[in-house]
């Protein structure tokens, strides 16, 4: 009962670092600061045409993340490059808006409902992308410096002798490094990885065994498109492209400030920039993403006040598209994804002996009725046939039991609101002509074994929003027939079968 509150606290207490960590990073940006030639310099910037150059490098960037991720899910769902980029882009959105970074699980959650995929699954996908996205920037510092060193010799040494520099870039390539060899032992040798863990969890903490290795084995699962090298050459391609998109934001502002528009400038501040943000701070990265930025001109020998400028341009140009964005993804798939994902865990944190009914409450399903509906067509008749395991059940129960599941699923249909059940009901008509079309026969007369074969090709397809009826359609069949007298009654193990 206590996990809420001492979640709620540590929510809490996260959000309040972050808030205190951004006055920090403020207070150091305004320090000892010439407010006026501050004011001057952005009153007389050149934004033309450098912001547009520069935000159309973001959003372009933007958009190979999406390319990105559905690379990565292409082997367990067929996703578009325009819903794949606005999973990305809703989780950036979200961060810019709240605070504790909530931004990856609203991600995985629209990645879950677009795709199909396991929570887990979509979650680990987003980890993984941004642990490419830390390795290479990891490596774009080091080529920056690199490059630095040898031109602008006492600007890198200025940077390297920072007391938080040094520190900060050991340790970021030192956690990365160690997630990329985690990370290729995953790819590389899974089954290897699973029974070591599986084992250390059994001596350890057998309690977490089941949940851990499911955990791993899901994670094992969101890492597959690496096995294959095309693939994976396809996803590190795309990671180098995206960041030096972003590299162009950075770039394409210095000329807006009458500095030079130098490539290992904008790469220099777009990487320490980005590792800076992984530091706690508040929603929109306010007070670190100056201060870094900033930093970053400021080794390279610009004076603070355009420092703070540049840096003040390039978070606007940061903040606000993708925000819009996001708000307009947010309008578009009607999402709430946070919310729905604290119902989830509200609802798994029941105990088990609560039994169904209490979850489906929890969830606040409007789906669940008390009173099946009568009456059930015929195509629905045939549909649950196709759908759930009669083969279970003694043939001179497995009538009533299709017909009982049928009337459920009718009854569901029927209770959704007039919207969703237009949206159902078209959806099933498209089934339907779509059945005819392959068979030139009605859904209706075909025999069990061509139905199921016909469902089983729209819920494993390619076609998203095919999989989500059936998935729908599934769920809601075999609750009413798993949870059906008879069926319990024949289920392997139960004692009413063993009598």
């Amino acid at each position: 009962m206590a996990r809420g509150p001492a979640r709620g606290w540590r929510k809490f207490l996260l959000t309040l670092l972050g808030l205190a960590a951004s006055v920090f990073f403020v207070q150091l940006s305004i320090r000892d600061l010439d407010w006026e030639r501050t004011r001057s310099g952005l009153a007389n910037a050149d934004l033309t045409p450098w912001l547009g150059w520069a935000i159309a490098c973001y959003l372009t960037g933007h958009v190979l993340r999406g390319v990105r991720t559905r690379v990565l899910v292409s082997r367990h769902a067929q996703l578009s490059t325009w819903d794949a980029t606005n999973v990305v882009v809703l989780g950036y959105a979200v961060n810019n808006l709240l605070p504790a970074r909530p931004g990856e699980f609203a991600r995985a959650g629209m990645l879950t409902r677009l795709s199909g995929l396991s929570w887990a699954q979509s979650l680990t996908v987003t980890l993984l992308e941004r642990l490419l996205d830390g390795i290479v920037m990891v490596l774009f510092l080091i080529v920056a410096v690199t490059a630095l060193q040898q031109t602008e010799g006492s600007a890198t040494s200025d940077l390297l002798s920072a007391e938080w520099a040094r520190p900060a870039i050991l340790l970021a390539t030192a956690l990365f490094s160690a997630g990329l060899i985690g990370l290729l032992a995953l790819v590389v040798f899974p089954g290897l990885v699973i029974q070591l863990v599986s084992r250390a969890i059994s001596w350890f903490i057998p309690r977490s065994y089941a949940a851990v290795v499911g955990m791993l084995t899901s994670i094992s699962s969101g890492v597959a498109a690496l096995r294959r090298p095309r693939q994976a050459l396809d996803v590190v391609a795309l990671t180098v492209l995206v960041w030096t998109m972003e590299a162009g934001l950075y770039c394409f502002l210095l000329p807006a400030f009458g500095l030079e528009a130098n490539w290992w400038h904008g790469l220099l501040a777009m990487s320490l920039t980005n590792l800076g943000l992984l530091l706690p701070s508040s929603p929109g990265f306010i007070g670190a993403f100056h201060y870094f930025c900033m930093q970053s001109l400021v080794f390279l020998g610009v004076r603070d006040s355009v420092a703070l400028g540049y840096a003040t341009l390039v978070h606007l140009a940061f903040y606000f598209p993708i925000t819009l964005w996001g708000v307009a993804i947010l309008i578009r798939y009607g999402l709430d994804v946070l919310s729905t994902r604290r119902l989830e865990q509200r609802a798994q944190a029941l105990p088990s002996d609560q039994g169904l009914a209490q979850r489906l409450e929890i969830l606040g399903s409007p789906m669940v009725r008390s009173d099946p509906d009568p009456k059930a067509s015929k195509f629905l008749h045939c549909l649950a046939e196709a759908v759930v395991p009669i083969r279970l059940l003694p043939e001179d129960q497995q009538v009533e039991v299709v017909a009982s599941t049928a009337r459920f699923v009718g009854g569901q249909i029927a209770c959704l609101s007039f919207r969703q059940r237009c949206l159902v009901k078209l959806a099933l008509t498209g089934f339907r002509v779509s059945c005819w079309l392959r068979t030139l026969r009605p859904f209706t007369s075909l025999e069990r074994t061509q139905r199921e074969r016909l469902v089983t090709r729209w819920a494993e397809g390619s076609f998203p929003q095919a999989r989500q009826l059936m998935r729908l359609v599934r769920s809601t069949a075999f609750l009413a027939f798993f949870e059906h007298p008879a069926c319990s009654a024949a289920l392997p193990g139960n004692p009413e079968s063993q009598r």
